[in-house]
């Protein structure tokens, strides 16, 4: 660095503190241009996309520990390539050690747990190589995604326990083994699975009771005008078009339902609430068309 006046020593002194800050971050292969580390010129926008981290959040939530170190690098590789100047480096770490403590807070975990020793975040990781910079990424990742499974396989226990416990007191002879993928929820998991169906469910212990009434065709001929002679048809009233169903499980908001109220019963048909009978839901229509069933055979 070269000082060509007395009056901007303080200046030449400056940069040449960052120019030897360059070097250390990104080593001898790049050469310096004295026009990216001026304060005074840097262009200090970021890219709110590339700090996102999507890649490597997946991995850490359902990857393996090489796949946490391949998202590393093209994280660290991606960080490297939109950073013109060490402002813009250390404004990038700072942001992705911001986005490690957002997921972790929206996982329920406390990213301060993988810090060990390191009092401060924030100050120390902008200031590590490239190579320092990946082995802590790859092994505070690393953690965490083996605390995300030990507290998703928790779950899966507990879930699976529930459901014994619900089935030894109803059933008794009845034993339940099962495993619980609570990652397929939603019927779209994070993998890309496709996930053909999956099992809809009403807990017993906050359920209310109701009756539920299923309406069937009046008659078991399509058209009565098709009675056969010597019959009529009262020869072919259907026995089910009537069907009654006590103590069903319904879900606790429909204590609140009024008169005419309509839902889904899921894999059943469409009902509405008894305009008379307290407690009661009458069938609108069905899910399936029975006659078109029949006709095939």
């Amino acid at each position: 660095m070269v000082c060509d006046n007395i009056s901007n020593i303080n200046n030449s002194y400056d940069g040449a503190r960052e120019a030897v800050s360059y070097r250390v971050l990104y080593g001898t292969k790049r050469a310096i241009n004295i026009d990216e580390i001026t304060p005074n010129k840097q262009n200090m926008g970021l890219q709110s996309e590339e700090t996102k981290m999507h890649e490597l959040f997946k991995a850490i939530y359902l990857g393996n520990e090489q796949e946490i170190e391949a998202a590393t690098n093209r994280e660290v590789d991606r960080i490297h390539g939109n950073s013109n100047t060490v402002s813009q480096y250390k404004l990038y770490t700072m942001e992705m050690v911001g986005a490690f403590y957002r997921f972790c807070e929206n996982n329920f975990i406390d990213f301060n747990d993988f810090l060990g020793e390191m009092s401060n975040p924030y100050e120390k990781v902008p200031k590590m190589d490239e190579s320092t910079l990946k082995k802590w990424i790859v092994q505070v990742s690393t953690e965490m995604g083996k605390q995300l499974k030990s507290v998703r396989n928790s779950k899966s226990r507990r879930l699976i326990n529930d459901a014994k416990n619900i089935v030894a007191n109803r059933y008794m002879d009845v034993e339940l083994h099962c495993t619980a993928d609570l990652e397929t929820g939603n019927g779209n998991p994070a993998d890309g699975r496709k996930i053909k169906g999956t099992i809809h469910w009403v807990s017993a212990k906050y359920a209310i009771d109701a009756t539920v009434r299923l309406y069937d065709y009046l008659f078991t001929l399509e058209n009565v005008n098709d009675v056969p002679e010597g019959t009529n048809y009262l020869d072919y009233l259907n026995p089910n078009s009537l069907t009654e169903l006590h103590h069903c499980k319904l879900e606790p908001a429909l204590a609140e339902a009024k008169s005419g109220d309509k839902f889904q019963f899921v894999r059943t048909g469409y009902f509405c609430k008894d305009s008379k009978d307290e407690g009661v839901f009458n069938q609108i229509v069905g899910l399936k068309d029975s006659w078109a069933k029949e006709a095939k055979k």
